[in-house]
């Protein structure tokens, strides 16, 4: 099992979201509903502050995010945290009770990234349940 660099890991996750979101809307909506769920979450989540979106460049897809490196100072259980939370404030908005919307994140961010989000702790199957109610 590879163990990845939590830079690597953020950017696996928010690179996946694009495209999946993007396969049905602008680029540059999913960037900017991905830079809203962060900026909502940045105060609870304090890794997220090591990302940043430049809404002026949204339309430079994936360009437009940054990740600092001090991200990789911070313990994975709390990126972990964080990304859990990202994905259901995306589903939430995006997918509404659709469990196929993490079941198709999941198949589109491969095998290795995704036994990587799930050592730190990302629940996903719990967040498809939950889907389901």
């Amino acid at each position: 099992m590879a163990n990845f660099k939590n830079s690597e890991v953020i950017k696996r996750v928010l690179q996946t979201f694009v495209r999946k979101i993007g396969r049905r809307i602008p680029e540059s909506f999913a960037l900017s509903t991905i830079d809203y769920a962060i900026k909502n979450l940045e105060e609870k989540h304090d890794v997220l502050r090591y990302i940043k979106i430049d809404a002026s460049r949204y339309m430079d897809g994936f360009d437009a995010v940054s990740i600092m490196s001090e991200i990789n100072n911070v313990e994975s259980y709390k990126l972990g945290k964080a990304i859990q939370e990202i994905i259901k404030m995306l589903h939430n908005k995006l997918g509404g009770r659709a469990p196929s919307f993490i079941e198709d994140f999941k198949n589109k961010l491969g095998d290795k990234y995704l036994s990587e989000i799930e050592r730190i702790g990302v629940n996903l199957h719990l967040l498809q349940l939950k889907s389901l109610l």
